[in-house]
């Protein structure tokens, strides 16, 4: 068996560790999986207030009197930077 194919350590069944899930879709490798993403992330994070920044397109930020989060986006990955614990964790998905 291919190793990209194992099942991760902490959703083994006992018994049925040979077993892996099937896509009946998936975005990947398409030419537009990274926009539709992209779209669905800007959606999702207006939702919580974030603002997007004009300039950077992938850095959203959410400002309270002195405390701020960020959430930068380079490609597929998500980047948190925050100064106040409290607003960061409401922020936690």
């Amino acid at each position: 068996m291919n190793a990209s194919m194992l099942q991760p350590n902490d959703f083994i069944v006992k018994g049925q560790k040979h077993l892996v899930c099937k896509l009946h879709k998936s975005i990947y490798r398409l030419k537009q999986a990274s926009c539709s993403w992209k779209k669905c992330f800007d959606h999702t994070f207006k939702t919580y207030e974030f603002n997007q920044n004009k300039d950077k397109p992938c850095v959203h930020k959410k400002a309270q009197v002195n405390k701020m989060v960020f959430m930068i986006l380079p490609i597929d990955d998500i980047l948190l930077i925050q100064n106040d614990v409290r607003l960061f964790s409401s922020v936690k998905i």
